[in-house]
């Protein structure tokens, strides 16, 4: 049954050992073992990718050109039945569950099972995930050669009953969803501009709004039939920030509170006009705007919080409530971990 319901992955036999072995699940039962056999040999692969492979949370589908659409979305909102029914109807099947790619864009195929919830059956069966390999759901074969082309986040909505829409999805909007979706995202180098960069070669990213794939499909044989030229309007403009960490050097003011920026794994500047930075501290990106980013530009290695009210005043022009306005939002910086406020060098609070 396994070797049916992976035949599209099956290596050829060979003497030398494996890259890497996944031991036999012992849980699952009758009905729930193959999802269980699925779920670590993906887990496995996962790990062989990080840190040289993008891989998202998403569907993939190709067309005859070789060009993939990933379609994008948590677990249990349409991937898998939007996959089915694509690939029932002139595409290729390039995975259900995590989309991979190069750093230059060249997708890797993973036509695993496909995993659907089934409900309890009369049987005395529990409620599980059942796997059906894509051999026996006729599913369309991809090309040898694939390339990224869209990246769409799934919005499916129950009763929906307007038509399905495709919007343009500002570029801090899109990388927060992309690496919020997204595995071993931050072993990779420069993540955030190695993603931005992605996003300019797709043409950005875009959200369909629909309830049932059957309709939404013309759309998006549409997108993929539109040129991907990048986009640097419409919010979509970005830049790398410094790369210079912060070495926790800056003013000793024993009578104030210095505050400076967090250690952090990359940063862009995007927006419109370039006035908002995503910051990657830990695994999500925080998403600074406004007066925060002025502050975070400033703090670098250490600044006076006193003397920032001065510095977003001579940026902004002055304002009655400018010290509680600085005050909240630094606060705000440093409560998502972009910012330390301390009162000496080496002490933290």
């Amino acid at each position: 049954m396994l070797r049916e319901q992976w035949r599209r992955l099956l290596a050829p036999e060979r003497d030398e050992p494996a890259d890497r072995e996944v031991d036999e699940p012992r849980e699952g039962g009758t009905t729930g073992y193959p999802y269980a056999v699925q779920m670590r040999v993906t887990l496995a692969a996962i790990a062989v990718g990080t840190g040289r492979l993008f891989m998202w949370h998403a569907a993939g589908l190709s067309d005859p050109q070789g060009r993939v659409l990933g379609l994008v979305a948590a677990s249990g909102t349409g991937k898998t039945t939007a996959a089915v029914y694509l690939a029932t109807h002139g595409w290729g099947y390039v995975t259900d569950e995590t989309l991979a790619c190069d750093l230059d864009g060249r997708v890797r195929p993973y036509p695993k099972p496909l995993a659907f919830r089934r409900p309890p059956g009369d049987d005395g069966a529990l409620e599980h995930k059942a796997s059906v390999g894509p051999d026996e759901l006729g599913l369309g074969h991809p090309g040898d050669e694939l390339t990224l082309h869209r990246m769409v986040l799934l919005d499916r909505r129950q009763g929906w009953s307007e038509a399905p829409t495709l919007t343009r999805v500002p570029l801090p909007e899109a990388v927060r969803a992309l690496v919020g979706q997204s595995s071993g995202f931050v072993a990779l180098d420069a993540p955030l501009q190695r993603l931005c960069t992605v996003l300019d070669q797709v043409g950005g990213g875009w959200r369909l709004t629909y309830a049932e794939i059957v309709d939404a499909a013309p759309a998006l044989r549409y997108l993929m039939a539109s040129p991907t030229a990048p986009d640097r309007t419409g919010g979509q403009a970005w830049r790398a920030e410094s790369p210079d960490q912060p070495d926790w050097r800056g003013p000793v003011d024993p009578q104030g509170e210095i505050v400076w920026r967090a250690p952090y794994a990359d940063a862009v500047a995007c927006g419109n006009d370039l006035t908002e930075i995503l910051v990657l501290v830990g695994s999500v990106p925080a998403h600074v705007r406004g007066i925060g980013t002025d502050i975070w530009r400033a703090a670098g290695d250490g600044v006076a919080e006193a003397d920032l009210v001065g510095l977003v005043e001579a940026a902004h022009g002055p304002h009655p409530e400018a010290a509680a306005m600085v005050r909240a939002a630094v606060d705000a910086l440093v409560q998502a971990s972009v910012l330390v406020r301390g009162h000496r060098r080496g002490e933290r609070r």
